[in-house]
């Protein structure tokens, strides 16, 4: 399991260097996610059946070690969605909260992996599905009221392409969180089967090409109004 395990070991350091769950890293590596569930959900039943307590092997070293990593990736999306938070939409608190709360009961499976970490971590994937709550997001984005995104670049045009890519990176944070979520609880609950993560996938990859057409049209809107601007000097 140890070899099964590195996939999974080596998306989380590029997870940390890059400081978020990155959707573009995430979508084509479902799979390695599911794997990593499954192999925490049989390596505690194994403890529980055959090992002592007080034995360490190399597995449980590499699980312990990824969940050190994930804490500290943790603090750094904090950071993110911070900003996030301060735009007084109260609705994505919520989401940010659900997803980090989710996120920390996952990694205490790994870092933790015993019956009662997974317990906890089924009873709260299943009072908070991560679908659904992506799903959520998804709907709270495809409106113009309730999207971070355009609210930011429309209270001030000036350096939109920056912004753009600063609040997609942000809402991809959250979004990914939820993809990660879905695809490590099929691994450890539900054998693998990879309908909610791919389901997930397919409809953050619309909603990006969607925001990108947003983003193009505001862009030509902004670029249309200034340069009436300067030729209104001119006359």
């Amino acid at each position: 399991m140890d070899k099964e395990i590195e996939p999974f070991a080596q998306l989380i350091d590029e997870f940390l260097k890059a400081e978020t769950v990155s959707f573009e890293k995430l979508k084509t590596r479902l799979d390695s996610i599911a794997v990593a569930g499954r192999i925490v959900n049989k390596y505690t039943l194994a403890i529980r059946a055959n090992r002592k307590l007080s034995e360490r092997n190399s597995l449980e070293l590499k699980l312990e070690e990824i969940g050190n990593k994930l804490e500290e990736l943790a603090e750094k999306m904090a950071l993110h969605f911070n900003e996030l938070l301060l735009m007084d939409y109260h609705l994505y608190a919520d989401i940010v909260q659900t997803a980090s709360i989710l996120m920390k009961f996952m990694q205490d499976t790994i870092s933790n992996p015993c019956r009662q970490s997974l317990g906890i971590f089924r009873d709260a994937v299943m009072s908070n599905p991560p679908l659904r709550y992506g799903y959520k997001v998804i709907s709270l984005l495809e409106h113009d009221s309730t999207n971070p995104l355009m609210r930011a670049m429309a209270s001030s045009p000036q350096n939109s392409t920056a912004k753009f890519k600063k609040w997609t990176n942000i809402i991809n944070g959250v979004l990914s969180q939820f993809l990660f979520l879905e695809a490590f609880l099929i691994g450890m609950f539900w054998d693998q089967d990879m309908y909610g993560p791919n389901k997930l996938e397919s409809r953050i990859e619309k909603l990006n090409q969607k925001m990108d057409k947003l983003n193009g049209a505001f862009i030509d809107r902004i670029t249309h109004f200034f340069n009436g601007l300067f030729v209104g000097t001119l006359n």
